[in-house]
């Protein structure tokens, strides 16, 4: 369901509320390895599922939003600015101004849907709203206490989410049946031809610039990410092998051909980087990978990427130190909902933020690692928008990289990826060319449990053929 704001301006709600709930930005800007490899590669693996619960955010005393960045550059990018005042509340709204840094922007919507929550809700068109001044919008997310995260796009004609959006966090756990919860985010066009232009910033009313809040009110505003990464447009190949690892453990004594297939014992996974040493490559992050196929940035001799889907707590156990005895760095694709759960066969986000800190790459691998493909357009955003920004929010890092769960995407999966700000993603397709033009396609090697070195390195040389 589809509604279009008609309620009194925040202003009010804010003059007659008793109090508010307190807000604090956080700024910025996948589990398992049943990913299938193409046609015609090495044998499929295609292991069972793993059904883990729903997650359930614990009560929160405050509300957290975080901005996600554009990097394409055909897109608008937006940033967002969240007010809030701290006390209970029964009802919640989002309030703000489209503006381009110069005048208003008018004939944009913005559209916010809740976790879990199939009802959407859309604001009408800016500069439409009679109570409101040129560029101003309103929304009232429903009339009763409301609790969990949310997002919050700016839609084109059509209702489809474009440019970056805010993720934020509403807690009303304490509400006692009166007061207010109110949201500002300001998104504002930094490049890209929508929306029409009104009034000058300066000729606005103060109404649609200000929300008035109480004395004890936490304000905080946003600082985006940076752009991102851009394709300079001149088209690369480049002979990148990109591994791709699961566990590294031993698989248990009652493994089934899947989890033997996917564990890579300790001893092997180190001799893998010895050998690749000893033939001259030298491992590289997939955001350094991406940055050169983007920008020419020089690479080292023979290139290689090391990737683990899933996050699982080996990695951190086993694959971690291994890889800074041996002077290597990788790719760790997390499951972000797993993290949040803290899900005990998995990497926690101490952990995450203890690899980030030497120079391990921490990536998205959806919120949940549902097969995106399957889902709804707006299931699909969450799942591509969420995990980034808990990545950007725990973690301080940028997360611009993704790998799809199953390897599984389509043309629409492959355009919110990119909407939602990631520069770069790969699949479970066998290949080594990494090609500047299917940035976010790009192939992989996988690695099956018990492969010696050798065996490695003959996976290689098979797709370099192909």
């Amino acid at each position: 369901m589809r509604q279009s704001s008609s309620a009194a301006p925040l202003w009010a709600w804010v003059l007659h509320g008793v109090a508010a709930l307190g807000i604090v930005l956080v700024v910025a800007f996948s589990l398992w390895g049943n990913d299938v490899v193409a046609e015609g590669g090495p044998p499929r693996v295609v292991p069972a599922a793993i059904n883990l619960d729903p997650v359930t955010p614990p009560p929160a005393t405050a509300a957290a939003g975080v901005i996600l960045a554009d990097d394409e550059a055909e897109n608008s990018q937006f940033t967002g600015v969240q007010r809030g005042s701290s006390a209970n509340c029964n009802r919640t709204a989002l309030h703000g101004i489209l503006h381009d840094g110069v005048n208003a922007l008018n004939g944009l919507s913005v559209r916010v849907w809740r976790e879990g929550d199939e009802r959407e809700l859309q604001s009408a068109p800016s500069g439409t709203i009679n109570t409101l001044d040129d560029g101003g919008y309103e929304i009232l997310l429903d009339n009763r206490p409301l609790s969990g995260w949310w997002i919050a796009s700016v839609v084109d004609e059509q209702g489809r989410p474009f440019g970056s959006s805010v993720a934020f966090l509403t807690d009303t756990h304490d509400c006692e049946g009166s007061g207010q919860q109110l949201i500002r985010i300001d998104f504002q066009r930094m490049k890209g031809a929508v929306g029409t232009a009104g009034k000058p910033l300066t000729a606005l009313s103060q109404q649609v610039l200000t929300l008035e809040v109480p004395a004890q009110a936490t304000v905080v505003e946003a600082t985006p990410l940076p752009d991102g990464l851009r394709w300079d447009g001149q088209a690369r190949q480049l002979d990148v092998p990109i591994l791709m690892y699961h566990y590294i453990s031993a698989a248990p004594p009652d493994a089934d051909r899947y989890r033997r297939d996917l564990s890579v014992g300790p001893d092997l996974f180190r001799s893998h980087l010895v050998t690749l040493r000893e033939q001259g490559y030298t491992t590289i992050t997939l955001s350094q990978l991406a940055e050169a196929l983007a920008t020419g940035t020089p690479l080292p001799p023979k290139p290689i990427v090391l990737t683990f889907d899933d996050g699982y707590l080996d990695n951190y156990q086993n694959a971690f130190p291994i890889m800074q005895q041996e002077g290597a760095v990788g790719t760790f694709f997390l499951v972000t909902d797993l993290l949040e759960q803290r899900h005990p066969l998995y990497m926690s986000w101490e952990q995450a933020a203890e690899m980030a800190a030497t120079g391990m790459e921490m990536s998205s691998h959806t919120t949940g690692h549902a097969d995106l493909t399957t889902l709804s357009r707006d299931d699909a955003w969450w799942q591509l928008s969420r995990s980034r920004a808990l990545l950007v929010e725990k973690l301080g890092v940028e997360a611009t990289t993704l790998g799809y769960p199953f390897g599984k995407l389509n043309d629409q999966v492959a355009a919110l990826a990119r909407d939602a700000g990631y520069a770069v993603a790969v699949t479970t397709a066998g290949g080594t060319t990494a090609d500047s033009t299917t940035m976010m396609t790009l192939p992989r090697v996988r690695v099956h449990g018990g492969d010696f070195a050798e065996a490695v390195l003959s996976q290689m040389d098979y797709w370099r053929g192909r």
